[in-house]
């Protein structure tokens, strides 16, 4: 686990100190989850992505990216999931990671459902937050068209059907943020056409 100091940045992603951000708070941040630093870098990187542009609605795509990066880097027993979640009163249709059973979900920060944002999930923690998980993953429900389609597509082909909504470009944009260069993006994402 690495530690941060008090004056240092707050890995949560407000911008602000630790000690004036999550240590006050007593809230979780990134640097308390136990886990590879890779890993920490690539969801930390996906989570920034997210912040900065403002993304809603970004679940399927930033989940699909997430795991080629990560399944990349080297982790194995990854599932990408794509069902509906309860959050206190809302329910939507929804795509996250599972790592050896335990929910990486940094999109349902940002949600569609009417600007409703939620604290991020790593590891079945909530990242910002003081309190347990208490989002219900994977409700037997219908699913809208958009997921059925996802469900549909490969991974690989999810990423460069979208191509000209810039989906290869953030692949490449969040696969930077985490340290990873590749010669051709497209090469990588088309090794996972069959997942």
């Amino acid at each position: 686990m690495s530690n941060i100091g008090r004056n240092d940045k707050c890995t949560c992603g407000s911008g602000l100190k630790y000690k004036q951000c999550c240590l006050r708070n007593n809230n979780l941040t990134f640097g308390q989850i136990e886990c590879e630093d890779k890993m920490r870098t690539i969801v930390k990187s996906t989570y920034d992505f997210i912040k900065e542009r403002d993304f809603q609605g970004s679940c399927h795509i930033t989940s699909a990216i997430m795991f080629i990066l990560l399944s990349e880097a080297g982790f194995t027993d990854l599932v990408v999931k794509t069902g509906v979640v309860v959050i206190d009163e809302s329910v939507f249709d929804h795509s996250w990671l599972e790592y050896r059973g335990q929910k990486i979900d940094m999109a349902i920060m940002n949600t569609l459902q009417n600007g409703l944002k939620f604290s991020p999930v790593f590891l079945d923690k909530l990242i910002g937050a003081s309190e347990p998980l208490k989002y219900i993953y994977g409700i037997n429900r219908d699913l809208d068209a958009m997921a059925e389609f996802v469900l549909s597509e490969s991974l690989g082909d999810y990423i460069l059907g979208g191509e000209s909504e810039n989906t290869v470009v953030y692949f490449e944009d969040i696969a930077k943020r985490a340290g990873m260069q590749f010669s051709d993006a497209k090469d990588i994402i088309s090794k996972y056409t069959d997942t």
